[in-house]
């Protein structure tokens, strides 16, 4: 890599790795206890899968997770134990019902999975072979539950942004301009959410980063996928 810009564009890409790492191995671990819970439940109590209650919201003593045992964390016994002391401990639960509760309350805020907008962004070209859009990516990104009405998102202030930024984008280049198809406009994103940034997926941000670089090619270059 070369100058500065390049040296911007790795830390970057080492951004978005170390994002999707961290969620693997926090979601590995969350998805080791739930299975915990239903082997505890089949094992013990010989009770059927299909009636056990929300696992996601049960929590279990240390020993009872311990007899729910896991053949791949299993090699360490030390290991599983600490972890079966870690899940049945307060603090733990209470950080546990606490999380559950902050997402339920705000269903459906984005859709874009663990890798990001420039993940999104990679998978819809694989599916139909054709780049996206920085508009196009964000409306997946957000979709909301009525394809007939693509423009309403799964979150009532990303679909107010959206079509504020439609309208600025069509006062700034006429009704006859491909708002969707364009490259974004960074002024009319701006002033779609009040000259603000709106959280880690907003507009202005989104389209600041997908003008200054194709951080999806670089990715491709550091992991060899070419």
């Amino acid at each position: 890599m070369d100058g500065e810009g390049d040296y911007e564009k790795e830390k970057m890409a080492k951004r978005v790795f170390n994002k999707a790492a961290t969620k693997v191995v926090r979601d590995s671990f969350s998805n080791a206890r739930i299975q915990a819970i239903v082997n505890f439940h089949k094992r013990v109590k010989n009770l059927n899968v299909k009636k056990i209650p929300d696992v996601k919201k049960m929590h279990l003593e240390a020993e009872e997770y311990v007899q729910g045992e896991i053949d791949r964390i299993m090699k360490d016994p030390k290991a599983w134990r600490w972890i079966c002391n870690h899940w049945a401990g307060s603090d733990f639960q209470g950080a546990s019902d606490r999380n559950r509760g902050n997402r339920t309350s705000k269903p459906g805020m984005q859709r874009f999975g663990a890798d990001g907008f420039i993940g999104k962004e990679q998978r819809m070209e694989a599916k139909t072979g054709v780049k996206p859009s920085f508009v196009e990516v964000y409306i997946e990104g957000h979709k909301g539950s009525d394809p007939d009405n693509p423009e309403v998102l799964c979150d009532e202030q990303a679909t107010e942004k959206l079509a504020k930024y439609k309208e600025n984008v069509i006062q700034r280049h006429g009704p006859e301009f491909n708002w969707r198809a364009a490259a974004p406009d960074v002024e009319a994103i701006y002033e779609a959410g009040g000259g603000l940034r709106h959280g880690r997926h907003c507009l202005r941000s989104l389209a600041e980063m997908f003008q200054s670089f194709d951080l999806h090619n670089l990715i491709n270059r550091k992991t060899g996928n070419n």
